[in-house]
């Protein structure tokens, strides 16, 4: 049996991602501590580091220094179903930025980031990062960022709904775009392991369908054949 160590709340309320979010820049809900020997780990951070060390962001430029930084913040999703948000990087030159999510179980997600990684791993779609992110429904995450540059360090990420990125990258363009959000697709050649069809075969063999749950999870469903012919009006016709 081992201990979980929980990470200690930030002093602002979690992020609503059921928001609409768009370029939300995270500033006054960031928690800010300064390592200047550049060794603290995540590991520290949810154990030794005492919570206090963290204090609100006051300025998010620091120029050029031999440490890291990290920061902290929250994000809630209140609804029952999981939510994707997208962390953008509006920093392009810092070399080296570590994001770890972490869960309420202590377990967490590992992003690498960074300009100095963009280039060694080929990578440059996008001179701003985009990194999307999942939250289950009725959970809270704690996001760590470890920023270290040999450069002055710019601290602070922005938020989308994955619906309004486009949006905004595209907002200087001559571009009409149209966000449709799709219900699970269902139809002639889909995966076997899928609940429709896991279901047909249940009720083929055994004449039943078992469903899981409290019965109050409602999920739409939609034909591939009618998603194709929506997108195909979509795709036709001009859309105010």
């Amino acid at each position: 049996w081992l201990p979980v160590v929980l990470p200690a709340p930030a002093h602002a309320e979690p992020i609503d991602i059921a928001k609409s979010l768009v370029n939300y820049a995270v500033r006054a809900e960031l928690d800010i501590l300064h390592d200047p020997e550049g060794t603290l780990t995540l590991a520290e951070m949810l154990g030794s580091v005492s919570p206090s060390r963290f204090s609100p962001a006051t300025r998010l430029h620091f120029p050029r220094c031999d440490c890291a930084l990290w920061t902290r913040f929250q994000l809630i999703n209140p609804t029952p179903q999981t939510r994707q948000v997208l962390l953008m990087n509006p920093w392009p030159y810092v070399n080296t930025i570590d994001l770890y999510a972490v869960k309420a179980d202590g377990s967490h997600e590992h992003h690498l980031l960074g300009s100095h990684r963009r280039h060694l791993q080929g990578r440059i779609l996008h001179r701003y990062e985009v990194q999307p992110l999942l939250v289950g429904p009725g959970e809270t995450i704690t996001l760590f960022t470890r920023h270290a540059s040999a450069n002055a360090i710019n601290v602070g990420v922005n938020l989308f709904s994955p619906e309004h990125l486009m949006d905004f990258l595209l907002r200087d363009e001559k571009m009409t775009i149209t966000h449709l959000r799709v219900a699970q697709v269902y139809g002639e050649g889909m995966r076997t392991n899928r609940i429709i069809p896991v279901m047909r075969k249940e009720l083929k063999e055994r004449n039943s369908i078992t469903v899981f749950g409290n019965g109050e999870r409602t999920i739409n469903f939609i034909e591939v054949k009618k998603l194709l012919s929506v997108m195909s009006f979509f795709i036709t016709n001009e859309v105010a």
